[in-house]
């Protein structure tokens, strides 16, 4: 949640470039520092893609309402992750897991996608920070 929090809050506050810079960068910086273990290295593209998803989607829904702003990227990307990692998985048999395994996985990606998106708006708010140049840079 905080990460994607950070993405969200990026993308706001300062533009869409650095929070699609940092969402590239992100999964790389959880693997090398050991927060996301060896065996998860296959996932680093498609986290990083996922965390793109989000950030792009966030932009385009930017004039949405809030509960769209909330759902839709964040549909995108558990999508995109759950359905990734389903093929990386299973059809490339990469790994011996069981199909169920990726639900929970998926849905995880939805809710800290969702809880990222309410915490960064939140922080803005309580913050009273001012968006560069008066708006989101969205």
């Amino acid at each position: 949640s905080i990460v994607n929090a950070v993405l969200v809050f990026t993308l706001l506050y300062i533009g869409s470039s650095s929070a699609i810079t940092l969402s590239i960068l992100s999964p790389i910086g959880a693997f090398l520092s050991g927060i996301l273990p060896s065996i998860m290295l296959p996932l680093l593209g498609i986290v990083a893609i996922g965390n793109v998803l989000l950030v792009v989607s966030l932009k385009i829904t930017n004039k949405s309402n809030y509960f769209i702003r909330l759902i839709i990227p964040s549909t995108i990307k558990s999508l995109f992750i759950g359905f990734m990692c389903y093929v990386t998985f299973i059809f490339l048999h990469l790994f011996n897991i069981p199909k169920l395994l990726l639900l929970p996985f998926a849905l995880n990606q939805l809710v800290t996608s969702v809880v990222g998106i309410i915490l960064a708006y939140k922080v803005i708010r309580v913050c009273n920070l001012e968006y560069l140049n008066g708006e989101p840079q969205v």
